[in-house]
């Protein structure tokens, strides 16, 4: 018999125990109906329940490479890494008038065919031409970070109001979801070997991942000389903002990390246009948004299969059909390299 139960299934810890009395009491008939078989199997039942039900399960938490969700959190918490909670996206649209007219506050606008909706923060009052809307979304999480140029319509008829659009980097506040386990126990892992004198890379990767609307860091050394560093920055839209950029050098700076040459940048991008064709019931614009959500969170160096283009993303989806036309093979980002969508066509098969 092993030393120890722990991490093993109810049948293998069954077995062993049957093994044990065997070995124990030199007894080799086992049969169902016999008293010391039956004496086993009870205790296999009871040493088995409490492993794989409480024990296994705390043993599990109980390590930071396999903890998991409120465990985690605990983890963080004795370095003072704190989960990052979801946030919702917030800015301004684009609007565009024939005529004088106001916008209410509490007016809602939807992207068409989803179900994502954004709510107006204040009372607007528009003249003839272009102005711009306060919004923010009904809902945390990332999904609600509109590409620009994203259709939208009022739910209301507002007099004199011609058209609604999404314009270029108009997130004042990205939305986020919750943080990911992955995500929070590499920053838990980061301040522990960043914990100590010096300025090592962990230290820069840590302090730029904390940053709201930062999903991942990475340190590369830079050919530029001795001190040189550069910290590449992905956010929950892929490639950061420069605004998010500036947020991130300014954390570093508040530091007091010491660089002689440190620049904070986007991954060098490698865009990818994708097109499929699908049966189901959803929409194409609801299609679109999970294609794009997926390739986002790739990651730096990260590697688009398309075998798994076919499944990974379709979690939430349930579709009738998928074809994938393009691309045509698998897309493989370098080092310091991050795979963006480009343009994304959904036609859907009736």
């Amino acid at each position: 018999m092993s030393d120890s139960w722990i991490d093993k299934s109810e049948e293998e810890i069954r077995e062993e125990i049957i093994q044990w009395g065997k070995e124990e009491t030199g007894l080799t008939n086992m049969k169902s109906v016999g008293v010391l078989r039956a004496f086993l199997e009870v205790l296999a039942r009871t040493a088995s329940a409490a492993y794989v039900s409480y024990i296994n399960p705390v043993y599990k938490q109980a390590n930071l490479d396999t903890a998991t969700g409120f465990w985690l959190s605990l983890w963080g918490m004795l370095v003072g890494v704190t989960r990052k909670k979801a946030v919702k996206a917030a800015g301004s649209f684009a609007g565009q008038a024939f005529d004088d007219g106001k916008i209410k506050k509490g007016t809602w606008i939807i992207t068409e065919g989803t179900a994502l909706r954004f709510k107006v923060t204040s009372d607007t009052l528009f003249y003839a031409g272009a102005f711009v809307i306060p919004v923010e979304a009904e809902l945390e999480g990332s999904v609600y970070n509109l590409t620009p140029g994203t259709s939208l319509r009022a739910t209301s008829v507002i007099q004199g109001l011609s058209s609604l659009s999404v314009p270029e980097e108009w997130t004042e506040t990205l939305g986020t979801d919750e943080e990911t386990d992955a995500s929070l126990r590499s920053r838990i892992k980061d301040k522990w070997k960043s914990i100590g004198e010096g300025n090592p890379p962990s230290k820069y990767e840590y302090i730029a991942a904390t940053v709201t609307g930062v999903v991942s860091a990475k340190v590369i050394r830079t050919p530029r000389g001795f001190g040189s560093m550069d910290v590449l920055i992905t956010s929950v839209e892929g490639l950061p903002s420069s605004a998010l950029l500036t947020i991130v050098r300014d954390a570093l700076d508040a530091y007091g990390l010491v660089c002689r040459d440190l620049i904070v940048r986007a991954p060098e991008a490698i865009i990818c246009d994708v097109e499929v064709e699908y049966g189901g019931d959803y929409s194409e614009a609801e299609v679109e948004l999970v294609l794009r959500q997926y390739i986002i969170s790739l990651g730096i160096e990260g590697k688009l299969e398309i075998r798994k283009l076919y499944t990974e993303p379709w979690v939430d989806l349930v579709l009738d059909s998928l074809e994938i036309i393009s691309p045509a093979r698998d897309i493989e980002a370098g080092e310091n390299e991050l795979i963006v969508p480009g343009t994304v066509t959904v036609t859907k098969v009736v």
